[in-house]
């Protein structure tokens, strides 16, 4: 009788050790829970509570994965990536992410939800292109609410008139979320603001016009809307203030009304290279092959400069693809500091 309540009281005290351990390790994940998330800001400006460091991350905004590459996509921890595998989202510069390593995931207007289910995603990265094809407005972000409830959803996206703005808070907040990553991310966009301010020093009283073409057509952007980041990151004045600008595809123009406003430069986007048909497009030839485009100043000069379709059209906001942007305008810095 004595051994049995001996083994009884062992088995108690053994049995509280292990209770008090599992209690200790409750306690414990629950602290580190706590501690592995973060708030954010979303493109709305709004705040958000998203996971640190999540393992499986759906991008559905292409600028997001830009500047996770730029700043090195070994270093966020991610183990499992779903991407936009299409060439009208990922540009060259991306193409390592076509490879099977990473999950195709839809495209810039819609999920692929057979293969979102497959990744089972913790963060879902989305933009305003998302749902653009939506009958019911809504209906594409509710259905990625109703399939992945246990998912932080972060709304991402860069404007033309917040441009320089939406850069740094999409920075902060990626920073925020793969803290691996903040060092070189931070640095880059430091580089890029320094970018900023270097050519709008420079260019500030050069009336510019943004013009995009393609086959058969021009279209013309000004100070506010879609590249409103040539005036106010860039620091161009506009050659028209007058024109209004509706459509998120510009205002239609013609030679004419360009050789009327007689620009000093002419930022050109080719619009047919942005879609990949830039091999067949004769645009830009038609363009400069123009009597009333050659009678401008922009032409005479030669202060006519092509810009990257990539980073203009496909992907704007991210760190590669802004840098870019600013090479394509620093020649004209240089040829103004030449001249000096």
């Amino acid at each position: 009788m004595k051994t049995k309540k001996l083994k009884m009281l062992g088995f108690l005290l053994a049995a509280g050790m292990v209770l008090q351990i599992a209690g200790c390790a409750s306690e414990g994940k629950a602290e580190e829970q706590e501690a592995e998330t973060v708030t954010v800001m979303d493109a709305n400006n709004q705040e958000m509570e998203v996971r640190v460091n999540p393992k499986r991350v759906a991008i559905l905004e292409p600028s997001a994965l830009d500047i996770l590459d730029a700043a090195g996509m070994k270093d966020t921890g991610i183990e499992k990536l779903g991407v936009q595998q299409t060439e009208s989202c990922l540009p060259e510069y991306l193409s390592e992410y076509m490879k099977d390593d990473y999950v195709n995931v839809g495209s810039l207007f819609e999920a692929d939800y057979d293969t979102l289910d497959l990744l089972d995603p913790e963060l879902i990265i989305y933009g305003n292109r998302f749902g653009a094809w939506d009958e019911t407005e809504g209906k594409s972000l509710n259905k990625l609410k109703e399939h992945y409830p246990e998912a932080d959803l972060l709304f991402y996206q860069v404007e033309g008139d917040t441009f320089g703005a939406d850069i740094r808070r999409n920075c902060e907040t990626l920073s925020a979320i793969f803290p691996g990553i903040k060092e070189s991310v931070m640095s880059q966009l430091t580089e890029v603001e320094e970018g900023f301010k270097e050519i709008s020093e420079s260019v500030e009283g050069h009336d510019t016009l943004f013009l995009m073409i393609g086959g058969g057509y021009i279209t013309f952007y000004g100070p506010e809307g879609r590249y409103a980041m040539v005036h106010k990151e860039f620091g161009f004045t506009p050659a028209d203030t007058s024109t209004k600008v509706t459509s998120h595809h510009g205002a239609e123009v013609n030679a004419e009304y360009v050789m009327k406003e007689n620009p000093e430069v002419i930022l050109l986007l080719n619009h047919d290279a942005s879609i990949g048909e830039g091999e067949n497009s004769s645009a830009v030839e038609d363009f400069m092959g123009n009597t009333m485009i050659q009678k401008t100043d922009a032409y005479k000069n030669g202060d006519i400069y092509q810009l990257d379709p990539a980073a203009w059209y496909i992907n704007p906001g991210g760190l590669a693809s802004t840098k870019q942007m600013i090479e394509d305008i620093k020649p004209y810095v240089e040829k103004l500091a030449a001249e000096e």
